[in-house]
């Protein structure tokens, strides 16, 4: 079934598309949110939570053109919600990268006790622009959404927001290396 007949089969709300949606991508999700040192109850909870995502975002009609594959759609609206699980328990993970996870846990940048990592963290935050330090801390700290962070920050859209984070979390990534 081509992306196309998909999309227009949950816009029907077929239950069965739904259904085989679910199953089909379960296994590869709860491989992907492993990753993040999740209890497998919480993936389930998340997986669950990203198909009622899925159905909402149907019924507000903002899938009608995919620029991705659903697959892709699926996967990335579980990562917002594993975001969202990891900050609501105070283990939030910057962003992936296998090779080099920051990990922050309440991070008091003006402790002079910090491990070499907490450092090299701090460092690279420092040398970032006061924009970006402003929006990961209104994102990551503060626990703000990208729409409270449009209102704070005067930007045009919600859009805007998510591309400048994602500079500036690409930015502190280059940085920490």
């Amino acid at each position: 079934m081509s992306k196309d007949l998909t999309i227009e089969a949950l816009k029907a709300g077929d239950q069965k598309t739904y259904a085989r949606l679910y199953t089909a991508y379960k296994k590869d999700f709860i491989s992907f949110a492993h990753k993040f040192k999740i209890e497998e109850s919480d993936i389930l909870d998340i997986y669950q939570d990203t198909f009622l995502a899925l159905y909402d975002n149907v019924a507000r009609g903002k899938i009608d053109q995919l620029s991705c594959s659903l697959k892709t759609y699926i996967f990335s609206i579980g990562k917002y919600k594993i975001y969202e699980h990891l900050r609501a328990n105070k283990k939030l993970v910057l962003e992936e990268n296998l090779e080099d996870e920051c990990v922050i846990d309440h991070l008091n940048l003006e402790n002079n006790q910090l491990t070499e990592r907490q450092e090299k963290f701090k460092i690279a935050f420092e040398k970032l622009g006061e924009n970006c330090q402003k929006i990961i801390n209104l994102f990551y700290l503060d626990k703000k959404s990208i729409k409270q962070i449009k209102i704070l920050g005067n930007y045009k859209n919600e859009n805007t927001v998510k591309a400048q984070k994602s500079r500036c979390m690409k930015t502190l990534r280059e940085l920490i290396k």
